[in-house]
């Protein structure tokens, strides 16, 4: 589950193979678009409103081919915020408005300014004038990484087993071993997770004869 490996350095890495992000940092050490097609800053000093559009690619598919959409970030990054959910990650999101009052449980989790306008529109509305490109680097991280409401909500297990998960990076989990016994007791020489790649990265839905080999 990409938002509880805030501070798991080994987790994340697995997760940055397996989500795709809506930025990532290029080899050069830039932030560049991932999932993001576009994005537009909003400022209007008058009426004190701060908020980004960003426009979502239409190639970005579930290893399902399912679209990656708006509304998957509103649902994860909501997920986050939720008083009831227990992750670091949520610091991250504070510049959204009443972000840091959801989590805290002062507001409601629907007055956190994120919308999706359509599935491929979202729109992020902050407190005030922020420093965008520190809230654009934060995107780059997997913690913040879309996740599909379906699959987390339908199964309470999801993150653990690969046939109940869908994935939006390079890669999916084709199967994994946690290093335990029958009875419990750790085996860690018997742990290994095998990753194939995602033949729906990058390519549209309607996409046939997909090549699944690493």
């Amino acid at each position: 589950d990409p938002a509880l490996c805030y501070n798991n350095d080994s987790a994340l890495q697995v997760c940055g193979l397996i989500y795709d992000t809506l930025f990532t940092i290029d080899e050069k050490g830039k932030v560049v678009n991932s999932i993001v097609d576009k994005y537009e800053i909003h400022e209007d000093e008058n009426t004190q409103e701060y908020y980004m559009m960003i426009y979502l690619k239409e190639n970005n598919c579930w290893s399902d081919g399912t679209v990656v959409s708006s509304e998957d970030v509103v649902y994860s990054w909501k997920r986050i915020l939720d008083a009831s959910f227990n992750s670091e990650a949520a610091s991250m999101l504070f510049d959204i408005k009443n972000a840091r009052q959801a989590k805290l449980g002062d507001c409601s989790i629907d007055d956190v300014g994120v919308y999706a306008h359509d599935s491929l529109t979202l729109q992020v509305n902050f407190n005030g004038k922020i420093d965008y490109d520190q809230f654009i680097f934060n995107l780059t991280s997997p913690v913040l990484a879309p996740l599909k409401e379906q699959i987390v909500d339908g199964y309470a297990d999801w993150s653990k087993r690969p046939a109940t998960s869908v994935y939006s990076g390079p890669f999916m989990v084709r199967r994994v071993n946690y290093g335990l016994s029958e009875d419990g007791s750790a085996t860690p020489e018997t742990a290994e997770m095998v990753l194939e790649r995602n033949p729906y990265f990058r390519r549209n839905s309607e996409d046939k004869h997909l090549d699944k080999s690493v």
